[in-house]
């Protein structure tokens, strides 16, 4: 809609075409892949001028024939790498077992020797748990993790295609991310050798259930919060008609103001 001197007034309608690629990995029928092409359509409809832009999506699905790039197996360059990982993971996580039985040791000598020159006392549990390496637990979690998922991308990338290995696609790229999460998580224990950084862990160690407190009073008021708008302007805004659309609109208006 243009003005008379040819200025844009407003946008009353757009239509954008797209095309897709997408490899269907189906292990109910035994057919490993299947590929397919998309063609689509989406139509914005600003041409009632109501303030509700309408939004509509025509879509159309097509098999094709699977290029050479989405049936080829993995590089050997690949292969190496997933068997170092596997490799250093085992050896890592070994390590970390020991230092993990060492510190349950130590802790156990440590409370005897307490007893004995303290006459009767009992080492208390948080001075226990100085003793113990968490970060060697969570180093041995993440080798275990890495280990498991290392394994099933080894069987993928071999090109074994059974229907067990098919299914499990999904359940080894979560442990390999999760495996990369606690080991960068762990690398923390390093900086707090610095003065700071140590100063700054061991008053988030104390404060962490204060925080936890706050986070848990603020919850309760986020969702009074979040029933208040429901209940109040649910039946007559369509945005905010259900629970699960009021955080979509609540992304907006952050995004909206950020911008």
């Amino acid at each position: 809609m243009r003005s008379t001197d040819g200025k844009l007034v407003r946008l009353l309608s757009v239509s954008i075409d797209f095309k897709l690629s997408s490899i269907h990995l189906n292990a109910e029928t035994g057919q490993a892949i299947q590929c397919y092409g998309i063609h689509g359509t989406v139509f914005f409809d600003n041409r009632q001028i109501n303030g509700q832009i309408i939004v509509k999506l025509k879509t159309s699905v097509e098999e094709v024939k699977c290029s050479a790039d989405s049936t080829v197996d993995a590089k050997v360059e690949e292969i190496v790498i997933s068997a170092l990982v596997l490799l250093f993971s085992v050896l890592h996580g070994l390590f970390c077992l020991y230092s993990w039985i060492s510190s349950i040791i130590l802790c156990k000598k440590t409370k005897d020797h307490y007893k004995k020159k303290e006459k009767g006392k009992i080492l208390s549990n948080r001075a226990c748990w100085e003793i113990f390496k968490l970060n060697d637990l969570i180093l041995c979690l993440s080798n275990i993790i890495t280990i498991v998922g290392s394994v099933m991308k080894l069987s993928i990338d071999h090109g074994i295609q059974t229907n067990y290995i098919i299914s499990m696609y999904d359940t080894t790229g979560i442990l390999l991310g999760f495996g990369c999460l606690f080991t960068w998580m762990s690398a923390l224990h390093y900086l707090a050798y610095d003065h700071v950084f140590g100063l700054l862990f061991s008053v988030m160690e104390r404060s962490a259930f204060v925080v936890l407190k706050f986070l848990a009073c603020i919850s309760i008021l986020f969702t009074g919060f979040v029933l208040f708008a429901w209940v109040v302007l649910g039946p007559y805004h369509i945005k905010v008609h259900y629970l699960n659309m009021l955080h979509e609109v609540s992304s907006y208006l952050k995004n909206f103001e950020t911008s």
